[in-house]
């Protein structure tokens, strides 16, 4: 329940327009209010301190409200927030995902004071005055963002015998099992959330994200390939699209759905790894560290391109592999972690039985980082191993 005392985050392009929005909190004797312009500030803050409310603009200049929303309960730390969404036209792209989030507070321009006192005023009573059924959905939810399943599932399971009509428990009794990581039961739940709601982008993104998890990226492609001109602002499902695209080679959709994730985030990971991939495949390692630096930190860029080298080795690809480190080795030699690549360079050169540059790999790795021990053993395996090469020869 929102109160006084609740901490309030506004979101809005100028301080003109805060002011109106203030004037509205200020009846309500509002006084914990955060004010922000840059709605990409706002993420900052927030993923580091709790508010219970969110006043939230589409039209910023630096990030758009329906991603800023997005962000913050990927973070994990809400969803049980309340959120008054503000924009200055609604339509059926936005409300998609409004949908998805369970935001139903929504004001659109003109933003005069009397419309938003009264906007405001009736989200503060309708949070007081919540159905039961609502409140009992927000205590399954809450169980199971605090990973508390049992309790969550329970409590789902006691909701649907109350209304096994509401689509939305139905989703969370599917998105238990996906953190359960039991994507049959997943796809059972999800299916029924689509026959109550045939027409639900909701239900099939969830479903599609079923098929996922369990290996049928094909089937997945199909139905988000079928939702994602209806919803463009979502991060989620274009990012789900550009991964089951992505796994069956369907390279020319996985980086249609990236260019449409940079454009609503240019940090976005999951566009810039897509992008990265798709290169990869194609034979093409110029450029890929410079592509991750706008999402990834040093670490995971590193992390990321030596995990791709590893499956290319492990496959027939060794070659590639070895083209792929020499690549990054060139694209990030000031990095601190590029130690790591030398040492699956090194892996890869013993994999094709050529234990002269696997040392040579491995004695670099070694004296990037004096202390690690396992490239040091694979070095003296590979000296003992041309010891004994040169001595029968």
């Amino acid at each position: 329940m929102l109160s006084k005392a609740s901490k309030i985050a506004m979101i809005l392009p100028n301080a003109q327009e805060g002011d109106v929005f203030m004037m509205g909190l200020g009846a309500l004797n509002a006084r914990n209010v955060t004010c922000f312009t840059s709605a990409r500030e706002a993420y900052q803050v927030a993923v580091r301190q709790q508010f219970d409310f969110f006043v939230t603009r589409m039209e910023m200049p630096d990030l758009s409200g329906i991603v800023l929303v997005q962000k913050l309960r990927e973070t994990g730390n809400y969803g049980q927030e309340v959120h008054l969404f503000v924009c200055e036209k609604l339509n059926s792209k936005i409300m998609n995902v409004l949908y998805e989030m369970d935001i139903s507070y929504v004001l659109v321009s003109p933003f005069t004071k009397q419309l938003v006192s009264a906007k405001i005023a009736h989200v503060f009573q309708a949070e007081k005055d919540l159905p039961e059924f609502e409140q009992r959905f927000r205590e399954a939810r809450s169980a199971f963002q605090s990973n508390l399943l049992e309790m969550a599932e329970s409590f789902a399971r006691e909701l649907e015998s109350q209304n096994p009509t509401s689509e939305k428990v139905h989703v969370l009794l599917g998105d238990i099992a996906s953190k359960n990581e039991q994507p049959d039961r997943m796809i059972v739940h999800y299916s029924n959330a689509a026959k109550v709601n045939p027409k639900s982008a909701v239900a099939a993104h969830k479903l599609a994200h079923a098929y996922m998890k369990r290996g049928d990226h094909r089937r997945a492609a199909q139905i988000l390939n079928s939702l994602a001109h209806l919803n463009p602002y979502n991060i989620k499902l274009l990012e789900n699209a550009g991964i089951s695209n992505l796994q069956i080679n369907d390279f020319e959709k996985a980086q249609s759905y990236a260019s449409q994730l940079k454009t609503l985030d240019v940090k976005n990971k999951t566009a810039s790894e897509v992008n990265v991939q798709v290169k990869i495949a194609s034979g093409d390692f110029s450029g890929i560290a410079d592509e991750l630096r706008n999402s990834h930190d040093d670490k995971e860029i590193v992390a990321f391109l030596n995990n791709a080298g590893v499956k290319l080795a492990k496959g027939t690809d060794v070659r590639g592999a070895l083209n792929m480190y020499q690549s990054c080795i060139e694209q990030l030699q000031d990095s601190k972690y590029i130690h790591a690549v030398y040492f699956n360079m090194g892996i890869a050169y013993k994999k094709l039985n050529d234990y002269e540059n696997a040392a040579s790999a491995y004695a670099s790795a070694v004296r990037l980082k004096p202390d690690f021990e396992k490239a040091a053993q694979s070095l003296a395996e590979c000296r003992q191993k041309l010891q004994e090469t040169r001595r029968a020869s």
